[in-house]
């Protein structure tokens, strides 16, 4: 086999920087076989321990449980755990993980994906965890949500939070994390700039 001259090498490779540079995207013809600018994006993973989630109000009280949390004083007024995420933008949530124990035959667990837009003070729930399905338990499980994405994260509109609301005090109830699964489907190169 016959190699390319140096010469011809370094035009064809400034073509594709310059490509590259000019578009911000991986010309098709230059990926590896099976994948393309287009194909799926690559898939990030961020994991919060229960230990991780703030009361929203002092009156909730909690204490730990390995890396977990329970709540032992629930207040009337209905308050909860939440934890903000710290997710880049254009970030499309694409599922999502509790892993919780579950003791309690009277109860179930739920937590919640919620936006925050500061700009009307609204908190709109975009997705919802619910341990109805989860056999009474000492040991951790798990349910999860997913979607094609849940959400497409935007931090110049909202915060994004997940949230736990307690319904029974004591141990039966541990929130031990959550996971989460997205992608960015954007491909671009930092952009560099030369004085």
């Amino acid at each position: 086999m016959r190699s390319l001259p140096k010469s011809l090498l370094i035009v064809m490779m400034a073509s594709i920087v310059s490509m590259i540079l000019t578009t911000g995207v991986i010309p098709n013809a230059y990926c590896e076989t099976g994948d393309s600018a287009e194909s799926s994006a690559p898939v990030y993973h961020r994991t919060y321990a229960g230990f991780e989630f703030l009361p929203s109000h002092s009156t909730l009280t909690y204490a730990p449980y390995s890396d977990g949390i329970y709540a032992t004083t629930i207040p009337v007024t209905g308050h909860y755990f939440k934890k903000a995420l710290d997710l880049p933008n254009g970030a499309e949530i694409r599922r999502i993980d509790l892993y919780v124990i579950d003791n309690s035959s009277l109860y179930n667990m739920t937590a919640q994906l919620v936006k925050f837009t500061p700009a009307s003070g609204s908190q709109d729930v975009i997705a919802s965890l619910y341990t109805a399905a989860l056999p009474v338990s000492l040991t951790i499980q798990s349910v999860s949500i997913t979607s094609n994405p849940l959400v497409t994260t935007d931090n110049s509109a909202g915060q994004y939070y997940l949230r736990y609301q307690p319904v029974t005090s004591g141990d039966e109830h541990v929130l031990m994390g959550v996971h989460i699964e997205y992608t960015l489907t954007t491909r671009y190169l930092p952009s560099v700039v030369i004085q």
